[in-house]
């Protein structure tokens, strides 16, 4: 917008629309993290959103993530041994390497190829486009857990006997309207 975009109306609807279902996510009741958190998690996604525009430029901006996620690796790498030797509590139990493993590859593995989508679109939308469609990020997955989990979310009990689809047709809402601001950019 600074650079003197028009911000079309389809964008605003789906701005909107993120930013409500990002309210929805922080409301007392639902199952947000605390507000700490939410400040961290706020805070790395307007870093994320700074670090996208300042790459848009770039000329491979895929290498340079894969770099920077390198140099993340080692610091990460870093952090994590230096709390698993200070971990003295009971809940160090319930850390395995295999967990550890498992979970630093997910995360890398969904992490890259998502970075990687995402360099090979970010060129082709405008800035605002961008910057709308990082809104729908943290709101994407609720509503996949939510449709993974058939609605509230339950004991697993509870949820072997009654599939509950209350929350389905508006998460699938939020999928599209996040498809249809990427479309409407062009």
């Amino acid at each position: 917008m600074r650079r003197g975009e028009k911000i079309t109306r389809p964008q605003w609807i789906g701005f909107s629309f993120a930013v409500l279902g990002l309210l929805a996510l922080l409301l007392p009741g639902a199952s947000a993290p605390p507000v700490f958190e939410s400040l961290f998690m706020m805070v790395a996604g307007v870093s994320w959103g700074y670090y996208s525009a300042l790459d848009r430029e770039s000329r491979d901006g895929l290498r340079n993530t894969a770099s920077n996620f390198v140099l993340a690796a080692v610091a990460a790498a870093a952090v994590t041994l230096i709390t698993l030797i200070t971990l003295i509590t009971p809940h160090a139990r319930l850390l395995s390497d295999s967990g550890i493993a498992l979970a630093a590859l997910a995360g890398s593995l969904t992490s890259g190829v998502g970075y990687a989508f995402w360099y090979a679109v970010l060129p082709k939308l405008r800035a605002s486009t961008a910057a709308f469609a990082q809104l729908t990020v943290p709101v994407i997955p609720s509503g996949q857990q939510r449709d993974i989990h058939g609605g509230e979310r339950e004991s697993a009990p509870a949820h072997r006997e009654h599939r509950d689809t209350r929350g389905n047709g508006p998460n699938r809402l939020w999928k599209v309207l996040a498809v249809s601001i990427i479309r409407t950019s062009r």
